[in-house]
């Protein structure tokens, strides 16, 4: 079996990670494997990369100025169809689509003259929407008989002057829903499966798989030294914070804690940390994957108040680092913190953050660490995403 795979990155951010994952997959389960992307330091003739950096970049500013994110780069997806000619795949497997680095009608197109099958991995709400990768924060409902007068037009993917989710909806119902039987659509929670089958995809096959990570990487670290100068803090990580990953209501969350809890946040720009008070302890990120294990594991807990999210993957590190997690009902967060990791709090109510931690921090006893670690290594085990992957190709291909 030829399987291809379609994403923004390969190797990069955790997108890419899966993507690489299923790669290392295939090849040891004895299929050929190929990878097409955008961003990624691979290139070989199973690798293929399908943009620049300069190519990138005029499709990001010609989508800005024309709200058309993958209506670009056409010369460069030429290429592509042209290798994907040469290879024929008997499974295409899509990943994101947005990311300045294809051409969606032009891909789409070349599906429906093929024989081939399709799997779509949704990691947001892209697929389905006339413009946004969320609608949580203000509560939009258009995605489900036509966008228009998008509130959004100015979120990622951003558009500088024109709102054109109308057209984009209709264009992209009529491409993506072209593929009958042959697509099979995979969100990564239960929630954005919801979310299909509400949408144009009511009528496409769905299958949850949930997003693992390498639970070699992140384990219980037992360190010489207490962190943050000896105190207990409370933990918060984002791969870029902003008010709809509730970088606000950390800010609200730290005046209600006492001065014996700590607050570390991870992941903010320098001009974030220029204005941060100095009640808080914040670093722009952390590449080292031993670090970040490290932090997590000594914190009393993980806060994630995101307003917008499919299955954090930020959550599943800090519980098979042995820390509980606190989130908000937003999206599938909730569906990665079961009642013996953590606790889920209704959204925006702070706080009910401020009374889980306290919980925590007098019931110490309450979420042993090695039990958290214990059960999140078996949930969470990337090679479980993985295989599930492998038995829908073999599924569908037979």
């Amino acid at each position: 079996m030829k399987v291809l795979q379609i994403n923004t990155t390969y190797n990069i951010g955790s997108t890419g990670r899966i993507v690489a994952g299923i790669d290392n997959v295939l090849q040891n389960a004895g299929h050929v494997s190929y990878v097409a992307f955008g961003y990624g330091n691979v290139e070989d003739r199973h690798h293929f990369r399908i943009v620049n950096r300069f190519e990138a970049i005029c499709h990001n500013v010609l989508s800005r100025f024309t709200d058309g994110q993958g209506l670009f780069s056409q010369l460069e997806t030429k290429k592509l169809l042209r290798w994907m000619d040469d290879i024929q795949p008997d499974v295409v497997h899509l990943h994101n689509l947005h990311g300045n680095y294809v051409n969606y009608p032009m891909l789409f197109k070349w599906l429906q003259h093929s024989t081939c099958k399709v799997v779509w991995t949704l990691h947001d709400c892209w697929p389905f929407t006339g413009h946004c990768a969320y609608f949580d924060t203000v509560q939009c409902l258009r995605w489900k008989d036509g966008c228009r007068d998008c509130q959004q037009y100015r979120s990622y993917p951003m558009s500088f002057f024109v709102d054109h989710s109308k057209k984009n909806w209709h264009k992209k119902k009529e491409l993506f829903t072209s593929l009958g039987e042959r697509l099979v659509m995979v969100p990564c929670s239960e929630w954005l499966g919801g979310l299909l089958r509400d949408s144009y995809f009511e009528n496409t096959k769905i299958e949850v798989v949930h997003n693992g990570i390498n639970i070699s990487n992140f384990c219980i670290w037992k360190k010489t030294e207490p962190a943050c100068n000896g105190k207990v803090y409370v933990l918060g990580v984002a791969p870029a914070w902003a008010k709809r990953k509730g970088l606000d209501d950390m800010m609200k969350l730290r005046k209600l804690l006492p001065d014996i809890i700590d607050m570390v946040l991870i992941g903010l720009t320098i001009k974030q940390l220029s204005r941060l008070p100095k009640s808080i302890i914040g670093k722009e990120r952390v590449d080292s994957v031993e670090e970040l294990a490290q932090l997590y594991s000594g914190a009393l807990v993980l806060v994630n108040p995101t307003y917008e999210d499919n299955y954090p993957t930020v959550n599943l590190e800090a519980e098979t680092c042995g820390t509980p997690v606190i989130t908000y009902r937003t999206g599938g967060s909730p569906e990665s913190v079961p009642e013996d990791m953590g606790v889920v709090v209704r959204q925006g109510d702070v706080n009910g953050l401020y009374k889980a931690v306290l919980d925590i921090y007098n019931n110490p006893l309450k979420y042993n660490s090695e039990r958290i670690s214990r059960l999140a290594r078996c949930r969470h085990d990337e090679n479980l995403c993985f295989q599930s992957y492998l038995k829908i190709y073999e599924k569908i291909w037979e």
